[in-house]
């Protein structure tokens, strides 16, 4: 027989209970005490199994604290009532029956157990000796593959490089012969030459797939599909090709985006699929770069022609044009051809029908010459250019580069400069001046001067995220994720930080999802760009009252821990029968760990608002453990941690202050690519300082 102290949840709830205390205060403070009792009275499992298991004491304890709270709260026939029930459930004759009956239970159980154990024992055993039989084969460096056709399942228990996660049923039935044999053969694989690689390279030499690649690998069709889209040349590798998934990072892991080859880790990722599905997608791959079209060349540009003007060999005869219609350049007093289509008039007079009118030169730049005159940004020649000019120089009609446009306004090319008003078209940066702007303008009608530009408007500035935490305030989400992206900030380049992943509570929300979809999105998520052994998952209950506790994972070991804050320490291994530690438990079989989930001290909240602050608190102490090299699996107790609002508060305003790329707050890409860095912020930091808006002494803009 037990004491009542060996049930903690029903011995520490007990004198309450039998004070009266109200029911959802009792399960607020004693989460599992469902188990144990009721509103009214004992629950069946007491009745059935803690009543046959405790002893003369405990009993006298039950009975009496459950009969003071059937007293305080129930009147007339409902108080008989449970007074009656609760005499049946504790007298000598009912308990002697359970009795029988829990010791009949349990000699079936163990006759069960013993059947499974010789049924694990036999399959053991036969594993055993069938690998006995090849091992001197495994020994001499034959792969793990090419055994499977003599025993199919060496894979689950028996790697490279020894045993896998999954042998620890096996290793207790070795004896130590078996054990020193296997143990040796080990050792020699390990020691013998490596056998020259095949030139797509060995399994044993690629990197391990994770993540994302290990998803595409369990299912085919979506790297079918993707293939699919990969052959349409229409489409674009980063915006049609891949998606939330599949990264261009991935893709290019997969497939050579160069000539649609599958790389060494690609044919792994579809090895798993059939023959046909495995053709059908390496030529979906290769069909992007069969018969493509020849690159098109540089052709010259067609002149903008207005169908009122004569046709011109000018490059920039249809610019001219446009300069013209825009009010740059004022229309001359006197026709050109046709009779009702102004020409554009020489700012310094000449004979401007018979320069319209030259014959083409052979030189490519003579037409441009010939509309830099007619804009006035050359000086009339003295003497005809044509035809004394020799035709065959390239640059003919270029004349000297250290006058006109280049030159002051006198000529002189050591005088400052005027700068020639641009085209403006549509640019919102340089709005279109108004009459009034262009009368003003300094110089001649065609020339304006840097300083009457209008100023450049100025980028605005980010907003700074709020992340203000009162005293007595919830952690939200952005809560959580901030304080975890500003932690993994402060570890980043310390030892072992490495191992360290930290998981978005928006994530982990996916992975206890009833749709199946939304599951697997969540592990891609979480997983994808960190592969971390060491995985933090805040888990939450959006239900009232919500609640925040803790699910650690490692995976090295195969194992998963979860702190609850409304657990009693000594109870932590008993919760698990709580809503969390439900939801943690989905996440922990999500995550790959399929094994139970151990409930774990931690300090115990005493209010209704600090669930997350414990949580917190829990991965700093764990994490910082990791970086020091004092993490193990033996010492992971949390029952002395102080949570301090104050220090956490300071802790988010860190964060707040965090650059873009370590801010927590921002969504994460839905193509799961990190986001372009704006050049808009940093234009003006680039140009000299005197073509800054407002010369050399404007500083330059920020974001």
């Amino acid at each position: 027989m037990a004491p009542l102290e060996s049930h903690p949840i029903l011995a520490e709830a007990l004198p309450r209970y039998g004070k009266g205390e109200s029911w959802e205060q009792l399960l607020r403070d004693f989460p599992g005490i469902r188990r144990y009792l009721t509103p009214y009275g004992l629950s069946e499992h007491t009745a059935n199994s803690v009543v046959v298991q405790l002893d003369d004491q405990g009993l006298r304890d039950l009975r009496q604290q459950v009969g003071r709270r059937i007293e305080i709260l129930y009147h007339g026939r409902d108080r008989d009532l449970a007074m009656e029930c609760l005499h049946d459930a504790l007298s000598d004759d009912y308990r002697q029956e359970r009795i029988e009956k829990f010791q009949r239970q349990q000699a079936r159980e163990a006759e069960r157990s013993e059947r499974v154990f010789n049924k694990e024992k036999e399959f053991f055993r036969t594993f055993i000796e069938g690998f006995l039989d090849v091992i001197d084969r495994f020994e001499s460096g034959e792969s793990v593959g090419s055994l499977k056709n003599d025993l199919p399942n060496i894979g689950s228990y028996i790697k490279s490089d020894g045993f896998s996660k999954r042998a620890t049923g096996l290793l207790k039935y070795l004896t130590p012969e078996e054990s020193e044999r296997i143990q040796r053969a080990f050792r020699k694989r390990h020691a013998a030459p490596a056998v020259p690689a095949p030139p797509g390279g060995s399994a044993s030499s690629l990197p391990k797939l994770s993540g994302a690649l290990l998803a595409l690998q369990s299912d085919p069709q979506s790297i079918l599909d993707i293939s699919g889209r990969f052959s349409d040349r229409t489409r674009s590798i980063e915006a049609g090709v891949c998606d939330e998934y599949v990264t261009p990072y991935t893709l290019g892991r997969i497939v050579n985006k160069r000539t649609g080859e599958l790389t060494p880790t690609g044919e792994r990722v579809i090895a798993n699929a059939d023959a046909r599905t495995r053709a059908a997608i390496r030529a979906n791959f290769k069909l992007r770069f069969q018969n493509a079209p020849a690159p098109r060349t540089q052709a010259p540009a067609a002149p903008l022609h207005r169908p009122d003007s004569p046709p011109s060999t000018s490059l920039f005869s249809g610019f001219s044009e446009e300069l013209r219609r825009k009010g740059f350049v004022h229309e001359p007093a006197t026709p050109q051809y046709p009779p009702e289509a102004p020409a554009m008039a020489h700012p310094l007079g000449g004979a401007d029908a018979e320069r319209a009118h030259a014959p083409p030169t052979d030189s490519f730049f003579s037409d441009l010459t010939e509309d830099r005159r007619r804009m006035g940004h050359l000086p009339e020649p003295a003497t005809p250019q044509y035809p004394a000019q020799s035709p065959s120089s390239t640059f003919a009609g270029l004349s000297s580069l250290d006058g006109g446009a280049f030159a002051g306004p006198d000529g002189d090319p050591g005088s400052p400069p005027e700068v020639t008003q641009p085209w403006r078209g549509d640019d919102p940066l340089f709005p279109e001046p108004s009459a009034g702007q262009r009368t003003a303008r300094t110089g001649s009608p065609e020339r304006i001067d840097v300083d009457a530009l209008p100023p450049l408007a100025q980028p605005e500035a980010p907003q700074v995220r709020e992340l203000q935490l009162s005293a007595g305030a919830w952690l939200s989400d952005e809560h959580m994720n901030a304080y975890m992206e500003a932690l993994a900030h402060r570890l980043e380049g310390r030892p072992r930080a490495e191992l360290l992943n930290f998981a978005n509570p928006l994530h982990v929300g996916l992975l206890y999802r009833k749709d199946m979809g939304d599951r697997h999105r969540g592990l891609r998520y979480i997983t994808a760009r960190n592969d971390a052994p060491l995985v933090f998952l805040p888990i939450h209950n959006p239900h009232p009252p919500a609640h925040w506790s803790l699910l650690v994972i490692d995976r090295r070991a195969g194992a998963a821990f979860h702190y609850d804050s409304l657990v009693h320490p000594h109870a932590a291994a008993a919760a698990v029968d709580t809503a969390q530690y439900r939801r943690a438990s989905i996440a922990a079989w999500e995550m790959g760990i399929h094994t139970p989930v151990r409930g774990v001290p931690i300090a115990r909240q005493r209010d209704g608002n600090s669930c997350g602050d414990h949580v917190l608190q829990a991965i700093d102490v764990l994490a910082h453990r990791v970086i020091d090299g004092t993490f193990t699996q033996d010492d992971m107790d949390l029952s002395g941690i102080e949570p301090n609002r104050r220090l956490l508060a300071d802790s988010l305003a860190h964060a707040a202050a965090l650059p873009a790329e370590h801010s927590a707050s921002a969504a994460p890409p839905a193509d799961g690519r990190p986001a372009k860095k704006s050049r808009v912020g940093t234009f003006w930091q680039d140009l000299s300082p005197a073509l800054r808006p407002g010369g050399p002494a404007a500083p330059p803009s920020t974001r």
